[in-house]
């Protein structure tokens, strides 16, 4: 007779089973404590005001004009544009929303949320990860609310144009899509200094000042690269991997004077965002992972 032994194969899954079940407990309770809070609801509503301010504006600078008795309408911006534009990370909504994500955990920390996690039987692990995830669901959802906001109150005032001048609607998605990925990467390092430094202001400061800010240098630093040694140099190659850089050119359309979302993401920058920013979104998390394990938050 053998004696028969559990296989390792079957003990890894179970073990990731329950790994799963406990941090999908974890995040179910993050989202019910957060959803109960009046904040997500007041910051929802300032979210879609905003979005209703932007059309309206939209509308009041549309220039209407009358040629051979037909009349023609000149909008200074679009239903698209405000769309497309709400993943810049310099944009009211994703500002505020960070705002919120750093007033959440910031309460975690200070009010021994995160110690009594740990005292309930959950790995540092487990609620870093749950944290993180929280963030982007919440942003995903705030974000959402803009862009319903925008696509339907706009598309009838400032309309929302498939085609000429614009690139094909397939641009418009791939924008969108690569807006969010960005997206997705600012909220890890925001959750990653403010979890690792454990301090709310900290992070609170250094993102705004990041995000206002880092889009808009990337451009002038990119210029001098070009100037200095070409757009076809190494560095500038390099560069392009440089996440602010790639919200600037994907979000904001890359112009400082906002003609920029006339023409289509170049492929080989959509790819290099597709690789710098999802390896940067799993290499931020490891080493968040790595430092909030080592951190004593009893």
């Amino acid at each position: 007779m053998t004696n028969a032994k559990p296989m390792k194969t079957w003990t890894f899954f179970s073990g990731v089973a329950a790994y799963c079940k406990d941090l999908f407990k974890l995040l179910k309770l993050d989202l019910y404590r957060s959803l109960k809070d009046k904040s997500i609801i007041v910051i929802s509503i300032i979210v879609a005001a905003y979005a209703l301010f932007y059309v309206f504006l939209g509308s009041l600078l549309t220039i209407t004009y009358e040629v051979g008795g037909v009349v023609y309408h000149e909008y200074i911006f679009t239903a698209r544009d405000a769309v497309t534009a709400s993943t810049q990370l310099s944009s009211m909504p994703f500002l505020i929303i960070i705002i919120l994500i750093c007033i959440f955990v910031g309460k975690d920390l200070s009010y021994g949320t995160i110690r009594n996690k740990i005292i309930a039987g959950y790995s540092k692990k487990q609620i870093y990860v749950s944290t993180l995830i929280w963030a982007w669901l919440i942003t995903l959802l705030l974000l959402v609310v803009f862009q319903l906001m925008a696509f339907a109150l706009g598309t009838p005032l400032i309309t929302f144009p498939s085609g000429d001048p614009y690139p094909g609607i397939a641009d418009f998605w791939l924008r969108l899509g690569l807006g969010y990925l960005l997206v997705f990467l600012a909220v890890t390092i925001v959750v990653f200094i403010e979890l690792v430094s454990r301090n709310m202001v900290t992070a609170l400061v250094v993102s705004i000042i990041l995000f206002v800010l880092g889009p808009m240098l990337s451009f002038f630093v990119a210029s001098f690269i070009t100037l200095r040694w070409g757009a076809t140099s190494l560095a500038f190659e390099v560069f392009e991997c440089f996440f602010l850089y790639d919200s600037f050119l994907i979000s904001s359309g890359g112009s400082m004077v906002g003609i920029g979302y006339f023409t289509a993401v170049d492929s080989q920058v959509a790819l290099k965002t597709l690789i710098s920013s999802g390896a940067s979104i799993v290499l931020l998390n490891w080493l968040g992972i790595y430092l909030f394990h080592k951190l004593d938050l009893k």
